[in-house]
């Protein structure tokens, strides 16, 4: 992992009621990154860092994979190992310094929310019920033959990919609890092409949150 590549730094909160809590605190954070907004981002960075940082290194995993994703893989790698290093980030530079830069250039980096337009899509768009409804009753493998299939839409295939995972694992709102495996998931993902560098992505990122964009980022990658 490459050290600084810039220099910014949190700016001092002077006011800490421009945010009052940490709920607005952490939504600014995403909503600026989202827009490129860099010094709205700091500030919610400056005030999570000093309030919640496990909050904002939570979040800011959700980020990188909601919100830049394929877009910039290298970067979404460099959020996940770095979030969960906290003895890392101290000897090798701080905690603020590591959070000024990720955040920095996520704001700069290039975007792509479709991991997460899928997920939704999935769980919730009415002309899916039925495959909803009908995967529940498939095999393992029959999941595995409707992820694998080509002809298949997306969503489908993001259906089956997230039966195959378990909803136990990356919760749906529409799906009912189920038991699977991730590791089943990316070898199914290895047999039908996608690289080792994408699938570690989504390895890293499955042992940093229980929302469903790792499942997702792969395929998305593929037909991208």
């Amino acid at each position: 992992m490459q050290l600084f590549t810039n220099s910014s730094r949190l700016p001092a909160i002077r006011n800490l009621s421009l945010l009052p809590d940490n709920w607005l605190a952490t939504s600014t954070l995403q909503k600026a990154i989202r827009r490129g907004d860099t010094e709205t981002a700091l500030v919610a960075t400056a005030y999570l860092i000093e309030k919640q940082p496990a909050r904002f290194w939570r979040r800011l995993v959700v980020i990188a994979l909601e919100d830049v994703g394929i877009a910039d893989l290298r970067l979404v790698e460099e959020v996940l190992l770095t979030s969960g290093r906290p003895s890392w980030r101290a000897e090798h530079g701080g905690e603020e310094q590591w959070a000024a830069d990720l955040v920095t250039r996520l704001c700069g980096a290039e975007k792509n929310r479709d991991a997460c337009d899928a997920l939704v899509i999935a769980d919730l768009h009415p002309d899916l019920a039925r495959q909803r409804s009908g995967f529940l009753d498939y095999s393992g493998y029959q999941l595995c033959e409707v992820l694998a299939d080509r002809d298949r839409s997306i969503a489908e295939r993001v259906l089956a990919a997230w039966m195959i995972t378990g909803t136990k694992r990356f919760p749906a709102f529409s799906l009912p609890d189920r038991d699977g495996s991730f590791s089943e998931l990316l070898t199914v993902y290895d047999a039908i092409g996608i690289p080792p560098e994408v699938l570690k992505v989504a390895r890293y990122g499955s042992t940093r949150t229980n929302e469903g964009h790792p499942l997702t980022i792969p395929l998305i990658w593929l037909l991208s």
